[in-house]
């Protein structure tokens, strides 16, 4: 778990995290990364399941549990990222470096910020006890406008504005409150 406040207030740590593994596919090699996000998700009472046909290709599954007031959706993302061969980067691919208001790296947009904004918005044990959580989804994303996303993902000097990453945490957490009551 990472020290001090909560991940819901923390997304953007959450996300130089994740793209600090180097998950490049091909081979993948996620297994690092998943680890991490079970150990996240144990750490709140959930409980998860990792299956893997190839075991440096993990997959992790995770049910929460509602009162059965509503129907399940089901949460969905990857970790892995395409490779950086090739690619001139003006920071480091793997390095989750903030600057110019901006977290830079391979998987920033597709689709590190996903999984950070998720498991912030979720992982956070006050809506466990407090909302009786059963089913979750979506990574809503503000970008600011001229940006390109299908320019940038994928591509050299990947990024995703902080502030997308603390505004996508923060939808998913009032479509919770809001969901759950």
């Amino acid at each position: 778990m990472l020290p001090g406040a909560t991940l819901y207030q923390r997304p953007v740590e959450l996300l130089q995290r994740f793209i600090r593994f180097d998950t490049t596919n091909l081979p993948g090699n996620e297994v690092e990364c998943i680890r991490f996000i079970n150990d996240l998700l144990k750490g709140t009472g959930c409980s998860t399941q990792i299956i893997a046909k190839d075991p440096l290709r993990p997959n992790l599954l995770t049910r929460l549990s509602g009162k059965g007031e509503a129907p399940p959706l089901l949460l969905y993302n990857h970790v892995d990222v395409v490779t950086t061969e090739n690619q001139e980067w003006e920071n480091d691919p793997f390095g989750g470096e903030i600057g110019d208001g901006f977290v830079w790296g391979c998987g920033a947009l597709d689709m590190n910020s996903g999984v950070a904004m998720m498991l912030a918005a979720v992982t956070d044990a006050r809506f466990f006890s407090r909302l009786g959580i059963q089913t979750y989804g979506f990574t809503p994303m503000q970008l600011p406008p001229g940006m390109d996303f299908a320019k940038i993902a994928h591509g050299a000097n990947e990024r995703i504005p902080v502030e997308a990453v603390s505004f996508g945490a923060d939808a998913i957490y009032q479509v919770l409150q809001r969901f759950h009551g």
